[in-house]
Formats: structure tokens, sequence, C-alpha cells
């Protein structure tokens, strides 16, 4: 009994140990991502964390947009306030939508409610409904003035580290040709990364998809699904 006894003091210290090693090595990869980001101009300081976007097909914009309008206020009871609007560039049916969020559960429980669905139906919402829980992780801190704004969705093995090698590679100049306003990852799939950018270059997806260096970045970061991606533009709020 003794010896059981023994051993199980050594294997729980051998878990302490573990746990000491592995929180050092989680601190001291977040000193290198700070480091990094010092270097870049984004920040993770912003004024919202939780984010919910909510992206579909409509039949009228115009028709759907005064529907949505009129249901700010339900919205806003169930910690829901709207960021910002957009309608695809090229497919002008397509409406998404970033939300800031108080209360996840609260808002959940809105989001899969009969009322939303009905008010849906009614505003012309057409076909699968796209529901993105999202954690903000990346804000630019400058003035992006590129013309075309692009949404950006794709699944990664590890967001620290893809996070850690987007920064790094912006921090040597060479992803500078893009400007990425906002980094989100997924609440529910924390490997799921939403990004928000402009660019002045049209053809700037195609050529990045063909291009072998570009590629390579992107399997070294960990980066395992091909992306979703819509040209939009950016509509009032009200």
């Amino acid at each position: 009994m003794r010896k059981v006894g023994q051993w199980l003091v050594l294997f729980g210290l051998l878990l302490v140990v573990a746990s000491c090693a592995e929180e050092v090595k989680k601190e001291e990869a977040e000193v290198v991502v700070e480091d990094v980001l010092s270097s870049t101009p984004f920040t993770h300081d912003f004024d919202y964390d939780t984010c919910l976007i909510i992206s579909h097909k409509v039949d009228n914009y115009d028709v759907w947009k005064a529907s949505y309008d009129l249901s700010e206020e339900i919205r806003l009871n169930h910690g829901i306030k709207t960021i910002k609007v957009y309608q695809g560039k090229v497919d002008k049916k397509y409406a998404m939508v970033l939300t800031s969020i108080e209360n996840v559960s609260q808002a959940k429980g809105y989001v899969t409610s009969d009322m939303l669905e009905n008010s849906m139906q009614i505003a012309g919402v057409e076909g699968d409904i796209e529901i993105q829980w999202m954690r903000q992780k990346l804000e630019y801190t400058e003035n992006a003035d590129d013309s075309i704004l692009m949404y950006m969705s794709f699944s990664v093995i590890d967001y620290e580290r893809w996070e850690e090698a987007f920064l790094d590679d912006y921090g040597t100049g060479e992803s500078k040709d893009f400007e990425v306003t906002h980094v989100l990852q997924g609440v529910d799939d924390e490997g799921l990364v939403t990004m928000l950018f402009q660019v002045n270059d049209h053809d700037y997806v195609q050529k990045m998809e063909s291009n072998n260096s570009f590629q390579m970045k992107m399997l070294a970061a960990g980066v395992v699904s091909y992306p979703t991606i819509y040209k939009l533009d950016e509509r009032e709020i009200w």
C-alpha cells in the first residue's frame, strides 16, 4: 500500500509540473504574440468582444433592410447591437450584418426563436441562413482607405499559431497589399477564422490563389480549408 501511495504522490507531482510547464509555455507564447503585435497596426483592445455575423440571400435588399431596421429595438432588448450592415458587391441579393453581443445565451434565445424566423420570412430572406458566433481578436488601428471591401472565412488547426504567423508576416511588410480591419475567431468552433479586409485590386484573391508562395504560407500557418469569400459594400445602418 505504501508503494501505491508513493506512486500516486509521484504521479500527482508530475501532473502539477506538467501543468506548470504548460502555463509557462502559454505565457511565453502570449509574450511573443504581443511583441509581434507591437510592430503592426493592430490591437487586442476594442469596444466589443463577442460578435454575431448573420448572412443570407434576400428577395429584395431594400425591402429586407427596411424590415431589419424596424426590428432594432427588439434586438437591443436581447443584447444584440448592429455594428455594420453589408450588401454583396456582385450579388446584390446577398446581405450580411455584424453585431455585438452583450449576453450570448440571451442572444441565442432570440436568434433561434420563432419570432425571428417569422420576421425573416416576411422580410424576404431566401435559402440557408449562415450564423457565426465570433470573438473579435484583432482590430486595425489605422484608417483603411483601400476601395474594395471583402469578407473571408476559413478554418485553421490552431488559432494562436495562425495569428502569430499572420502578424509576423504583416510585420515584415509582405501582407500590406491589403488592409485587414477585423479578425474574429469562432466561439463554438475555435478553429474558425473570419476576416474583413480591403484591397484595391479586383483580382487580388484570384492572384493570391495562384501564388505558390502565398499558398505555402497558408499551409505553414495551419490553414486547413478553402476560404469562403464575398465582395461587399457597406450600407448605412439606418
